[in-house]
């Protein structure tokens, strides 16, 4: 135990942290127990600046709206190269941006994680066992969503409504279809979470008792106990045909919800496709501003899937980080 030091009550939490002479981790926050105020630091810089990165991916939407409407209709080539040269400019600039909010957030994330180990050796010095192993489970399932991109598309999804009032801008209508098709998909994907924390839950317990099943033989066969195997053959049979049965059932509803989801956003982006064309034969809408409505929502659909693609990702990743330190200060 010479490799940790006891941190005593470190904001009013006990806990266990490495010490830097075994080339361990000290806390990067100082008096933050739990680690979250390297977050706080940073969320109204990092909100600022995926506010930036978003507002210069409507770039894309001016360029064409510049092409369709000013260069082809006169034909100028100097239009061409000053309208080309800015959006270059501006990609260049997003790409900078796009690397320091990238950076920002993994150094943000290792700061957060090395408090995290320091939870979970506390739990592998003065708990039991198996929950020092479940600790550095949880550890890595922190760092999954960390590392893995969460944290940006949760940043971007905030910012959905710059391209929902740009297309708002381009056209009203068109603004309440996307509006309308991005409250909908947003709520299929919200109702399927929550459908799926149940079946979940329901697996878990199933997953207990095939656990217990093989737990129990081996207490028996370390006892030298004479348990039929008959007895364990049924039992396990029992467990896994229940516990493989509610996660198929679970997979087929998951697989249902993601191809409906998918069918929804393609019609929603074809729909705005054919409404803007109808926009822009009644001389409603320009053809650049049809071209840009169709690029906006493609954006706005884009970063919805995203955040919903990491929102399962952020639970699990909530549970194992309350856990963790619940088991510490325990």
């Amino acid at each position: 135990m010479e490799s940790a030091r006891q941190t005593g009550s470190m904001g009013g939490v006990p806990g266990w942290m490495p010490s830097k002479d075994a080339g361990g981790y000290e806390p990067l926050v100082r008096g933050d127990s739990d680690g979250l105020g390297v977050w706080t630091s940073l969320l109204w810089p990092m909100l600022g600046l995926s506010g930036m990165l978003n507002g210069l991916q409507l770039s894309v939407s001016l360029y064409v709206i510049g092409i369709y409407d000013h260069v082809l209709p006169t034909r100028s080539l100097t239009a061409l190269a000053l309208l080309t040269g800015a959006v270059l400019a501006l990609h260049v600039l997003f790409a900078l941006l796009d690397w320091l909010r990238s950076l920002a957030l993994f150094q943000a994330s290792a700061c957060f994680l090395r408090v995290l180990d320091g939870y979970a050796l506390g739990v592998i010095c003065t708990g039991a066992p198996r929950r020092g192993l479940a600790a550095v489970r949880d550890v890595e399932r922190v760092g999954r969503f960390l590392i893995g991109g969460g944290p940006a598309a949760f940043l971007d999804v905030l910012w959905t409504p710059i391209f929902l009032g740009a297309v708002f801008w381009l056209n009203p209508a068109l603004g309440s279809f996307a509006g309308a098709g991005f409250l909908l998909v947003a709520g299929l994907g919200i109702a399927a979470e929550r459908r799926s924390r149940g079946t979940a839950r329901r697996i878990s317990r199933k997953h207990y008792l095939r656990f217990a099943v093989a737990r129990d033989a081996e207490a028996a066969k370390a006892s030298r106990s004479r348990v039929p195997v008959s007895q364990v053959s049924s039992r396990w049979s029992a467990a896994s045909r229940s516990y493989y049965v509610h996660r198929s059932r679970g997979a087929l509803r998951a697989m249902q919800s993601a191809a409906l989801g998918k069918a929804l956003r393609l019609m929603f982006l074809s729909g705005g496709l054919a409404l803007g064309a109808l926009l822009f034969i009644e001389g409603a809408m320009s053809a650049g501003g049809l071209v840009a409505s169709s690029v906006l929502m493609g954006r706005l659909f884009m970063s919805l899937d995203a955040a919903l693609m990491h929102w399962r990702s952020f639970v699990g990743a909530r549970t194992s980080y309350t856990r963790l330190v619940t088991k510490t200060r325990s």
